[in-house]
């Protein structure tokens, strides 16, 4: 439901929908649910961008606490993540990376399939975001070693790689990434630009992000 509205642009119904799920859970006292419907209510608030950012944090924290307190630790993992992209989108990148390294321990013990390959991809996008391309490269070529489940797990970190070769000014590499990217994506009924690959026109790629 949550990626109706996000597709669909239903913001409200979606904070709407999340509130009335917290508060059923919190009625049962059904912990677990609780904390997966806050980590959610935390992505969706995180997708709306820069006015999101300090409620998704907020939202996360809860998320995490509640999660672990309850046991999930898989859920808490993911919650971590969120808190880290939270706090490095507010600038705090030294926090960030803390976090996001310790979502990575802990579905390193409690996840499942590209669990960890996302949050360590999570951390590249920070180590890009931070100007640190060498680092940031390199973590992205870790996450394309680990026997990815998920094309668009795939297709978004070749994305990630190609903006890299995008900021180096190799554009070559920059078009056989994205189009790397692209024919994973595309067929797993990920979005994508429907314009064909070209170098002048990689730095206007629309592409889904992970981020």
């Amino acid at each position: 439901l949550r990626n109706v509205f996000s597709f669909g642009g239903a913001w409200s119904e979606g904070l709407v929908l999340f509130h009335r799920a917290i508060e059923a859970a919190r009625r049962l006292s059904d912990a677990r649910a609780e904390g997966w419907n806050l980590y959610r209510l935390g992505v969706l608030h995180y997708e709306l961008g820069t006015g999101g950012y300090s409620e998704a944090g907020l939202r996360a924290r809860e998320a995490v606490e509640v999660l672990g307190r309850s046991g999930e630790l898989r859920g808490r993992g993911h919650a971590l993540r969120l808190l880290g992209r939270a706090t490095r989108a507010r600038g705090q990148l030294a926090d960030a990376e803390r976090l996001l390294r310790e979502a990575e321990a802990v579905l390193a013990e409690h996840g499942h399939g590209d669990d960890v390959a996302i949050v360590r991809a999570s951390r590249a996008d920070l180590l890009r975001l931070s100007g640190r391309l060498v680092d940031a490269s390199r973590v992205y070529a870790e996450v394309l070693t680990m026997r990815l489940e998920d094309p668009v797990t795939e297709a978004n970190v070749r994305k990630d790689l190609g903006e890299i070769a995008l900021a180096r000014d190799d554009l070559s590499a920059a078009q056989a990434c994205f189009a790397a990217a692209e024919a994973l994506a595309t067929p797993a009924g990920a979005r994508a630009a429907a314009s064909a690959l070209s170098p002048p026109n990689c730095a206007t790629r629309a592409w889904p992000s992970r981020q």
